[in-house]
């Protein structure tokens, strides 16, 4: 609207000085000329963002494409035209960037690529189309919501989104204006959908079931539309299943007719009958054809699919009595020879049709020739667009029904490959799989290309479910080397310093990437790498890093106490390197305290526990893992049963720990929710003001009742129950009565023997005994006439054994003769 306000004032003051014979418009002609160019060239770049995002979404075809003087005219099936001028390279005003497999919309400012944001989120291509106008400043401007808001950017309209097409076999490639981004779009063809049976006439024995192999490509939905009558027949993908009736019923022969439904509609059929076939035809899987005759001569054959005609034949052959008039072959016995034999020339990827026909001397028809198809595989592949990090890979597969494309690493082979296929590791191959041609990426195919690097690739086709070995390709993908001689700098910064890591700012003023390497001091004076050359030759091994701004490099798992170089090289976005940097760093090294910490006491009870510790006055600060002896982190961390594992993982912290100051664990360390009767683990080391550390000191901590209230102490007499036990047979009824200060008890039984075998004497240890026994249940209330369902009674009466908490506190277990009723001593 702006645009054609402004066209509008142009015209205007044009027209007031029409009137001044002398005046020279020629200035506001060649203003109008230009904004009616920039008109042209906004509506251009609209068109191609909106194609951009239908061939992202995948959802559209190359109905027609025209090549005239540089400029190709490009018409996609959703009826969207658009024009790219191939080499015209620019900074594009809109572009696509991927991120984690996902396409997203992205603009240019200050000539990088950033995303195009709504309410501060990213914006997938699949979503909306971005709409581009010129603002009142002459700058470039974008929506992505309907026009209520817009983003400025600072590029003009230089160039569109496309740089470069293309032509392919079967597609167009077009390369976004990043000159590094490429997309497939498939040409529309008639040959993107087949439905045909490959075969001719079928004999059948009564009642027999044959399955016969049908050709569908591009069809999406496929039924049974004409049938001989009593004819079993069911379809499914690329199968016909046919029976035939029983002797005495239906039709004895005709035609089966298939509709498949996919862009457009068409028929596939097969004539169908009960007798003896005149002849077998058979091909083999490599490609060796056996004609068996039941009748006295046959005449034979192979031709390309495209040039079959059964009812030319038919008619040529109609009425032949003597078969050396015929320019055909023919044979009155089994035949058997390659498929080459039958041919002039067998083309890789091509459909030939291998037939055969009775000699009878009468009128044939196109139902009489009896025919089988062959496809030949052909596996055709190109490799370009190759830098130093990537390169484009172009395969197509003909006669097959799918392939692998599989990357090789150095102990893949072709025969692993196919033994993994074939067994438990199939599936893992899943995502290298193609149905159609393939035009993609190395990075799409290996993890972080790394330059001068050679790829072999493995094309497998796969044919009626075979692996086929014999067809397989392999082809290289080189990439190029680094360049040298870049002005790209790069400068290192030390940042955090710990025992077993290390921490650098890695810095490059407008570097697309960085390499970055981490080596022990021996290693870089042994490999001398004090040598630009020598250590950008090392770099150039390492996967690169993307750069955006300063970022952090963190290396782990290095030896304390030991001297590294951090080395870096940036490269710019055509793989020149710069300069390279090194920085020089030391891990903290492991000093030991002369300070000394000890376990002075473990204070636990059921759920809870405090350990106190004793320690020398210079100590600032603890750090201690406590878990669970069975617990999953126990078992995890194998080395907790090695005091000096356990050490160096609390100090290079390796390990789930927990830091205290001093001032924290002068009252002790407190743990709480316990499970009664877990074992834990507790151990801890210091450190002093110097950063020096302590020795390991450790203790086991077990959940337990604590102190108890033993039976000389009154209360213990006060507060005791009363119990009943009667006995009938093997149940016992017991009958608890407390007084009201009891808030829980524990009663159990047990024989006399393991009572005075196992059961300790101290009272304590004697209510842990009780707590955990197997046979211990836990009352908060009195009972009555309460039976223990899994107590069985032996003839023997057990002592039963009782141990109650008041107050958060244990009492000494009462211990009773069931027989007599009275207190144990």
């Amino acid at each position: 609207m702006i645009l054609m306000k402004r066209i509008f004032s142009i015209v205007l003051v044009c027209a007031l000085f029409a009137a001044c014979e002398k005046y020279d418009d020629s200035e506001v002609k060649d203003a109008i000329g230009k904004l009616e160019e920039r008109v042209q060239a906004l509506e251009k770049l609209n068109q191609e963002v909106a194609a951009l995002k239908a061939i992202v979404d995948g959802q559209v075809t190359v109905s027609s494409y025209v090549e005239t003087d540089g400029v190709c005219t490009i018409t996609l099936s959703d009826g969207n035209i658009f024009k790219v001028q191939s080499g015209l390279t620019s900074v594009p005003v809109i572009t696509v960037i991927e991120e984690n497999g996902r396409s997203y919309w992205g603009c240019y400012q200050d000539g990088e690529a950033e995303f195009l944001l709504y309410q501060d989120k990213k914006i997938e291509v699949t979503s909306v189309v971005p709409v581009v106008k010129v603002n009142e400043s002459n700058y470039l401007e974008i929506s992505v919501d309907g026009g209520r808001t817009w983003t400025e950017s600072d590029s003009a309209i230089t160039g569109g989104v496309f740089s470069e097409v293309q032509a392919r076999e079967d597609c167009l490639v077009l390369t976004l204006s990043d000159g590094f981004t490429k997309y497939t779009v498939p040409f529309h063809t008639e040959t993107q959908q087949q439905f045909v049976s490959f075969v001719g006439k079928q004999y059948f024995n009564n009642s027999e079931t044959k399955d016969i192999p049908v050709e569908m490509v591009g069809v999406d939905n496929f039924t049974v539309t004409e049938k001989p009558d009593g004819w079993k027949v069911s379809l499914s993908m690329g199968k016909l299943t046919v029976t035939a009736p029983a002797e005495g019923v239906g039709d004895t022969e005709g035609y089966i007719k298939m509709l498949g439904v996919g862009s457009e509609a068409s028929i596939a059929s097969v004539y169908v009958a009960i007798g003896e076939s005149p002849c077998l035809i058979a091909i083999s899987d490599d490609a060796t054809v056996t004609i068996t005759p039941n009748v006295p001569s046959f005449f034979y054959g192979a031709v390309n699919m495209a040039d079959f005609e059964p009812a030319a034949l038919a008619k040529e052959l109609s009425g032949v009595t003597n078969p050396m008039l015929s320019r055909y072959p023919f044979s009155s016995s089994k035949v058997t020879m390659p498929l080459t034999d039958l041919l002039t020339e067998v083309l890789p990827g091509e459909t030939y049709v291998v037939w055969t026909i009775p000699v009878t001397g009468n009128a044939l028809a196109a139902t009489d020739v009896l025919y089988q198809a062959v496809s030949s595989i052909g596996v055709s592949y190109e490799v370009s667009g190759v830098t130093f990090e990537n390169a484009d890979i172009y395969v197509n597969v003909k006669g097959a029904d799918a392939y692998y494309l599989i990357p090789l690493s150095e102990d893949m082979t072709l025969d692993t490959c196919i033994e993994d296929l074939n067994g438990s590791y199939a599936a893992t191959y899943d995502v290298y799989k193609h149905r159609s041609s393939f035009m993609g990426r190395l990075s799409s195919l290996v993890d972080s290309p790394v330059p001068a690097t050679a790829y072999q690739m493995l094309v497998l086709p796969v044919k009626a479910g075979k692996l086929c070995k014999a067809d397989a390709e392999t082809f290289p993908v080189t990439l190029n080397p680094y360049l040298r001689g870049g002005g790209l700098t790069v400068s290192l910064s030390a940042g955090a310093v710990e025992y077993q890591s290390l921490t650098v700012v890695v810095n490059a003023e407008n570097a697309y990437k960085c390499l970055v390497a981490v080596v022990t001091a021996d290693e870089y004076a042994s490999n001398g790498y004090a040598d630009d050359a020598v250590l950008l030759d090392y770099l150039s091994t390492f996967v690169s890093k993307s750069y955006s701004g300063a970022y952090e490099h963190r290396a782990m798992n290095l030896q304390s106490g030991v001297k590294y170089y951090f080395l870096a090289a940036a490269f710019d976005r055509n793989g020149v390197l710069g300069s390279p940097e090194r920085l020089e760093l030391s891990t903290k090294a492991v000093l030991l305290s002369p300070a000394t910490i000890s376990i002075s006491s473990v204070n636990a009870n059921m759920n809870s526990a405090t350990v106190t510790l004793s320690a020398s006055e210079d100590i600032v600060s603890y750090r201690y893992i406590f878990m669970a002896e069975d617990g999953a982190d126990y078992w995890y961390n194998t080395y907790l049963d090695n005091d000096s594992a356990v050490f160096d993982a609390l100090v290079y912290g390796t390990c789930s720990y927990v830091d205290k100051t001093a001032a924290q664990v002068a009252s002790g360390i407190s743990f709480t929710d316990l499970i009664f009767g877990k074992n834990y683990i507790f151990r801890i080391v210091g450190f002093d003001a110097q950063g020096r550390v302590t020795a390991l000191a450790k203790t086991d901590v077990m959940a337990t009742v604590g102190a108890v209230v033993k039976k000389d102490d009154e209360r213990w007499e006060e507060n005791k129950p009363q119990v009943t036990a009667v006995i009938s047979g093997t149940d016992m009824k017991l009958t608890v009565n407390f007084p009201n200060g009891c808030s829980s008890y524990v009663i159990t039984k047990m024989s006399s023997e393991e009572y005075m075998a196992s059961c300790p004497s101290a009272a304590r240890q004697k209510a842990d005994y009780i707590l955990k026994h197997s046979y211990a249940l836990k009352f908060t209330a009195n009972i009555s006439d309460y039976v223990p369902s899994d107590w069985y009674i032996s003839i023997d009466r057990p002592y039963l054994l009782i141990t109650w908490e008041d107050s958060n506190q244990w009492y000494e277990p009462l211990v009773i003769d069931s027989a007599t009723g009275k207190q144990v001593k």
